[in-house]
């Protein structure tokens, strides 16, 4: 997940000069609620929530964002289970 968020980068922290592990407190929540994901929509829907959380509501941007990284681990995910 930190991997995928890390490439994504989806409010651009990393354009800012911010550290490559600036999306661990991300990266953790996301990935303990996986057992309750059933579909990709349930994984983008999770990941948008949990950076509104994290960075505040409207901070996190718009929820396309994590269409693209969510769609990439769904793939990874799937596929290793």
């Amino acid at each position: 997940m930190l991997e995928v968020l890390s490439h994504s980068d989806p409010i651009g922290l990393f354009r800012l000069g911010c550290p490559p592990d600036e999306y661990v407190p991300e990266a953790g929540p996301i990935f303990e609620a996986l057992a309750e994901v059933e579909s990709l929509n349930d994984l983008h829907d999770l990941m948008y929530r949990v950076f509104e959380k994290k960075f505040n509501y409207g901070f996190g941007g718009p929820k396309s964002r994590y269409q693209e990284p969510a769609r990439v681990f769904w793939a990874d995910w799937r596929w290793s289970t």
